[in-house]
């Protein structure tokens, strides 16, 4: 049977649920995963592939706390563990750019493999130069590099790294959110009412994780300016179910205590169904994060039309083709704009034709489709 070997972290949520997705399709070859996460515990999406190889530390634990030499050690953990399998493998796809998988740049091709490289945002927005160093080396070796189309982030990647625009494959994680709001049929308030218990409320969601790099603390602090024009059954919605650090959550909780306005914290999982009443049920959506190279909960909020302010250090292209379907704002403005928000009648365009392309079903068969071909 032919197998494509995955190298990413076997732990990874949004790995697995790509995965179950390839899964449910008619997938005729086999799916393998080298686990370059370097963790230990066992892993119950290791099920979802036919062979796992897991690298293992295999120096003292406490070189692995020294700095400099926990990079050379993982380094050498990861290749003994490609050298073992990588004879099997005819495609070899990199899901998310780790230090360890840019280590292997200089053995990935060794066996006349294809190579498929797809960085996923932070691994390029956030990383120092000796990860950059690494990075460039693999994305040189790669055969495909896959981006999400017409997007910001593939230009940065295409300018930082200089690729062609030949190697270049428009293909991203497509957003499972957004077939579930394409095929729904729920008003806004069934779904105020499904998630708050109460369709009598003006929503304000801000942001979608629990990482600072949301901006949560500038968000109300720019909302507190404005406290007096809210509408006076306003509640503020924080999804903070994941990349939560406690002390930064007390900050968050502390605020908004002190903001005075009603509120709600989702820090437990939330079914799609939740995801979905959230998304549908929001009046506003406040987007000002750090970075951002995929977008899927900004589109879930523009495809639920709500109304969507966004950072203007954000831009997405692939979404203004028609003119701007968002309003934009820093933090020196963000308080002028959230009233503007709040007082316009109209919304900003309708994008909903072209999101269409960004669903989970299209994606995923387009994959499919390009693991089958290099198989």
């Amino acid at each position: 049977m032919k197998r494509v070997l995955i190298i990413g972290n076997s732990h990874d949520k949004h790995l697995s649920r790509f995965i179950k997705g390839l899964r449910s399709l008619d997938v005729d070859y086999a799916i393998d995963i080298l686990d370059v996460s370097m963790r230990q515990d066992l892993c119950e999406s290791n099920s979802l592939y036919d062979r796992v190889c897991i690298s293992k530390r295999t120096h003292p634990d406490f070189i692995y706390k020294i700095p400099f030499l926990n990079k050379l050690c993982k380094y050498r953990d990861t290749v003994l563990a490609f050298k073992n399998i990588v004879k099997d493998y005819s495609l070899i796809s990199v899901q998310f750019i780790t230090i360890q998988a840019g280590f292997l740049y200089s053995s990935l091709k060794k066996n006349g493999a294809k190579l498929i490289v797809t960085p996923w945002g932070s691994d390029i927005y956030r990383i120092g130069a000796f990860q950059r160093n690494f990075t460039r080396k693999l994305l040189a070796e790669a055969d495909f590099v896959t981006l999400m189309p017409s997007s910001k982030f593939g230009d940065d990647v295409k300018r930082e790294y200089q690729l062609a625009e030949s190697i270049c494959l428009p293909l991203c994680f497509g957003s499972d959110i957004l077939d579930a709001i394409f095929k729904d049929s729920k008003s806004r308030a069934d779904c105020k009412k499904q998630l708050l218990g109460s369709a009598d409320k003006f929503t304000i969601t801000i942001g979608y994780n629990a990482s600072s790099a949301q901006n949560h603390l500038q968000v109300i602090e720019a909302i507190s300016n404005i406290k007096n024009i809210l509408p006076s059954n306003t509640i503020l919605l924080l999804p903070m179910t994941y990349s939560k650090v406690e002390s930064y959550m007390d900050e968050v909780r502390f605020a908004l205590d002190e903001l005075g306005v009603e509120y709600r914290i989702f820090d437990k999982y939330l079914s799609d169904e939740e995801v979905l009443d959230l998304r549908k049920g929001t009046d506003l959506f406040i987007h000002m994060q750090k970075t951002d190279a995929y977008s899927s909960s900004l589109q879930e909020a523009l495809l639920s039309k709500s109304k969507v302010i966004n950072a203007d250090w954000l831009r997405y292209k692939e979404l203004e083709m028609d003119g701007l379907p968002y309003y934009l704002a820093n933090f020196n403005n963000l308080t002028s704009v959230i009233s503007q928000a709040l007082t316009d009648s109209c919304r900003p365009i309708d994008i909903t034709d072209a999101l269409r392309c960004y669903t989970w079903t299209y994606q995923l068969a387009e994959w499919n489709k390009l693991y089958k071909q290099y198989c």
